[in-house]
């Protein structure tokens, strides 16, 4: 890994950190722009966290986005935090189209999506 893409997701990382997640996500618009640098799954699982906690559909899906072209191959850590942002963020529909998709779940997948489903879906939504 080069030295610049090793700063650049320790930056990002450390934003996320410090709960600056929009300064993060500012950062994480620049070098995706203007750089052609791999983000590792730990940088992605914080900018993830980032959209959930700005409460941002529409960023969650932008970093989503990413993650799928990206040659990341998504583990089941983050992919629990992707589905809990979605469901955070009120998109029950994306939340369910990524639990649908995990090759793997494990208690925090089933509880992320069984808590989304009471706080936004129909009773029978969730069958």
């Amino acid at each position: 890994m080069l030295l610049t893409e090793q700063f650049s997701n320790d930056y990002i990382s450390s934003l996320c950190k410090q709960n600056m997640y929009n300064e993060a996500l500012v950062a994480f618009d620049f070098l995706q722009n203007n750089t052609n640098f791999r983000i590792r799954p730990s940088t992605y699982a914080g900018l993830i966290s980032a959209c959930s906690s700005l409460r941002s559909l529409q960023l969650g899906r932008k970093v989503h986005d990413h993650i799928l072209l990206s040659k990341c191959q998504p583990d089941v850590i983050l992919q629990n935090h992707i589905l809990n942002t979605y469901g955070k963020c009120g998109s029950l529909e994306d939340a369910r189209m990524v639990f649908d998709e995990m090759p793997q779940r494990n208690v925090v997948s089933w509880t992320a999506m069984i808590a989304r489903c009471s706080q936004n879906g129909p009773e029978n939504e969730c069958d």
